[in-house]
């Protein structure tokens, strides 16, 4: 599918999204509007807590470029970070990924193949852990009911799936390239695999980022009077980071929402309730990247020029 027929369907889907959720929001006003005033102090709380989430995830990247013999440095990551996120949180067909591939390339050489397994690979690991945390609460904190049980069941899947792939060996470069992506993605994923002490630090680092997910949500409700366990929006951002692995509009916008209502029932809140508070905490995310980009970009188009 080319570029142009991505970004259209993003579009499209989109544009559906955002009609579906404004009017979901219309019909439930009146429920949404006593949310609507919330502590500004913990709304600069959760700005800081989404800042050192980004510095999370710089560190992250920074360790797989270093996997993949990449000279990045951790500032740089963070910049492309802001940079990608504001891109993929505005723009259709996800354009973030690209953006850090074009600008690795032209300052660090380093080749969209060996970007891809660095992606692929993250991506992998984030799931185990978001899975993985999810189960343990699931067996500790959650009650037991058909729907946190169906959950938990499908939770110990994906990381039975994924950790399977230990078990696989390195495949042949193809002639085809339509999966010439997928065989350099399962590359970077074995040498990652190759490194234990690299797989450690990252494995800590994405629990970090998911910890902070389940700590914003926690402080958001806090932020508009409700009353949840942390336990249980820990439980709640793991869920939605596995369903959210897959993009499909900008930032996910009206998919997230969705997922978010689903699992309100496992929050203890309204799915009303939900859906606003994910629309919160996707407001200070933007402003956060919105707030930093020029910098960003500034410092970036600075180490584009003397490349």
């Amino acid at each position: 599918m080319s570029s142009r027929n991505r970004t259209l369907i993003s579009i499209a889907l989109s544009t559906l999204a955002l009609i579906g959720l404004g009017y979901y929001l219309y019909r439930n006003w009146a429920d949404v509007t006593p949310l609507l005033d919330a502590n500004p102090v913990l709304l600069v709380v959760m700005l800081l807590l989404l800042l050192v989430q980004m510095w999370g995830q710089a560190a992250c990247n920074w360790l797989m470029f270093k996997t993949l013999g990449s000279q990045v440095n951790l500032l740089e990551c963070f910049w492309l970070g802001i940079v990608s996120n504001t891109a993929n949180s505005l723009l259709p067909a996800q354009p973030g990924a690209a953006v850090r591939a074009v600008y690795l390339k032209k300052v660090h050489q380093l080749e969209f193949a060996h970007f891809s397994s660095a992606f692929f690979a993250f991506q992998i690991v984030d799931v185990v852990v978001v899975s993985t945390i999810y189960l343990v609460l699931y067996l500790t904190r959650a009650p037991k009911n058909q729907f946190t049980t169906a959950l938990a069941i499908f939770a110990f899947v994906v990381i039975a799936v994924c950790l399977a792939t230990f078990l696989l060996p390195k495949i042949k470069q193809p002639r085809n390239r339509f999966f010439v992506f997928f065989v350099n993605a399962w590359d970077g994923w074995h040498q990652l695999k190759s490194k234990p002490k690299t797989l450690v630090f990252l494995v800590l680092g994405v629990f970090l980022i998911r910890a902070i997910d389940g700590i914003v949500f926690y402080v958001a409700c806090a932020a508009v009077g409700l009353e949840v366990g942390f336990d249980k929006a820990l439980m709640a951002t793991s869920l939605a980071a596995v369903f959210n692995a897959v993009k499909v509009t900008p930032g996910n916008i009206g998919i997230q929402e969705s997922v978010y209502g689903m699992l309100s029932s496992i929050v203890g809140v309204s799915s009303v309730q939900c859906v606003t508070i994910s629309l919160l905490i996707r407001t200070i995310t933007i402003v956060r990247s919105v707030l930093i980009l020029p910098i960003a970009l500034h410092q970036l188009n600075r180490r584009t020029s003397a490349g």
